[in-house]
């Protein structure tokens, strides 16, 4: 269902029905793996009999059961790349992002092939799901040296909080590397020899099977760097005011505050029509709330901006006073 859903041309729910799809998936093959081995996979009480809902017996989970299946540093990857669609489903479940597609394409492929392995390896070859699937064909033209940069613009459109996600989720370079956990694929037309058809659609090769030669290549030319950002803002205006207050000289109040992120361009002035438009390494809009949060590294930009009079004054509008005088 989960391919399906991908694989399917018409479809504008893409990443949002394979995230729920897969982790069903997983967390059925992870269940089925546990009761066969005789592991405990319920949700138990504090006297171990196991709790009930609606009278039948919950389970522990999806991270939980997949993490009891798949032990060990073997299985790392596996296991980051199911709790990536775990947190990736919890984002997207009411928010309808075609964009995201293009972003998640790496870690929807480990998923599958991890599935895939994982279904064959502990319960026979009559259960895998190849057979069933086929090669999707490409709508991008090979030929066409602008799809990677139409690409990353229309990634750049992503509202900020799943951008900051795909960020962090991409942040440790030892599981970048781990085809468990995303697999980057890069497709190259091949034509036949004169005079042979081809062996068949598509040719799939292992990353340990491509020469140096050939890796060295690949990677200069598809892999594209990530941009790191800072952690998500979500510290309210007053506890920020507080902690500036508190390392600065001066006295410094929410007005301060509020007057500071306008001068400096981190958020819009009030009644903006695009209230959104904030600067995303210090700042974002909380639309639910009508209001703006901050993070750390906003502290201390404030603190350094703030420490001088001359500085206070040109970025409060205000005239510092000594915090120590009245």
């Amino acid at each position: 269902a989960a391919t399906r859903a991908w694989n399917d041309p018409t479809a504008s729910f893409r990443t949002e029905s394979f995230a729920l799809h897969i982790v069903t998936a997983w967390n059925a093959l992870a269940l089925a793996d546990l009761r066969r081995q005789g592991v405990e996979w319920r949700k138990l009480e504090d006297d171990g009999a196991p709790v009930l809902v609606n009278g039948a017996e919950q389970s522990l989970p999806t991270s939980e059961l997949v993490a009891a299946a798949f032990e060990g540093d073997v299985c790392a990857g596996l296991r980051r790349n199911v709790g990536f669609w775990i947190s990736l489903r919890n984002h997207v479940a009411h928010r309808h992002l075609p964009v995201l597609d293009l972003a998640v394409i790496p870690q929807a492929q480990s998923a599958l092939l991890n599935l895939e392995t994982a279904l064959v390896s502990r319960f026979g070859e009559e259960y895998g799901l190849a057979v069933a699937l086929s090669v999707p064909l490409q709508l991008s033209d090979f030929r066409d040296l602008g799809v990677l940069g139409s690409l990353k613009k229309l990634q750049a459109s992503l509202p900020l909080d799943l951008q900051l996600f795909l960020a962090h989720a991409n942040s440790d370079e030892s599981f970048n590397a781990d085809p468990t956990y995303m697999l980057r694929v890069a497709f190259i037309p091949v034509v036949p020899p004169s005079g042979r058809g081809a062996d068949s659609v598509a040719y799939f090769v292992r990353p340990d099977e491509v020469s140096d030669e050939l890796a060295e290549t690949i990677s200069r030319y598809v892999v594209v760097p990530k941009v790191i950002y800072p952690p998500l803002p979500n510290l309210r205006p007053q506890p920020v005011t507080v902690e500036v207050g508190s390392r600065i000289p001066f006295k410094f109040n929410t007005q301060h505050h509020k007057r500071a992120a306008i001068q400096l361009k981190v958020r819009p002035p009030d009644g903006a029509a695009n209230p959104e438009k904030t600067d995303g390494r210090y700042c974002r809009y909380e639309s639910a709330f009508k209001s703006y949060l901050y993070n750390e590294a906003w502290i201390e930009r404030l603190v350094e901006v703030l420490s001088t009079e001359d500085g206070f004054r040109r970025t409060t509008g205000a005239e510092p006073k000594w915090a120590n005088l009245d």
